[in-house]
């Protein structure tokens, strides 16, 4: 006995909302792909009129802080970076951190860097011989500070955990 044309329609019916929600279903997949962040993407962290400071993790994992104006690179570091002076009669001095700074217009200068697990605040030497202490940020799991003033940072600066203590930069 041939099925009734009420059961063929009936069954085309639901083959056709079958492929429309497989449709939408695919087509919200798609789409929320394209449109979720990057996960390697610099985070902007702090911003003016015609730069900004962004940070992210390099191809083996360590901190980077950048300065970028007209999406250019300007300066920046990846890691903790260390200086060491060796005086001939005095022996080498231990480690300290350097942050990177720069005149990013108008008198403005920037000064940040990436920081240590440890660290939470930074103490910067600054040309005026004041002694600010910045506040240290996280974004993408990167530790940063950014200090942006009207003064030139001459160093050292000092690395401070929640007691007040000096972190060593390569902690």
């Amino acid at each position: 006995m041939p099925p009734s044309r009420l059961t063929e329609t009936s069954w085309r019916g639901c083959g056709l909302w079958l492929v429309a929600f497989l449709l939408v279903v695919t087509g919200g997949c798609v789409a929320g792909l394209a449109l979720r962040p990057d996960p390697n993407r610099p985070a902007q962290v702090a911003e003016g009129e015609g730069w900004k400071v962004q940070v992210r993790k390099d191809d083996v994992k360590d901190p980077c802080a950048e300065l970028i104006i007209g999406n250019k690179v300007r300066t920046g570091q990846c890691g903790f970076a260390v200086t060491r002076t060796t005086a001939p009669d005095a022996g080498t001095e231990p480690a300290r951190y350097a942050a990177s700074s720069a005149e990013v217009g108008g008198g403005t200068i920037v000064i940040f860097g990436p920081v240590p697990e440890r660290a939470t605040r930074v103490r910067l030497r600054l040309a005026d011989g004041s002694r600010p202490v910045v506040a240290v940020d996280e974004k993408k799991g990167v530790r940063y500070f950014v200090r942006v003033g009207q003064v030139a940072d001459v160093g050292p600066t000092v690395l401070l955990d929640a007691s007040g203590d000096e972190v060593a930069p390569t902690s």
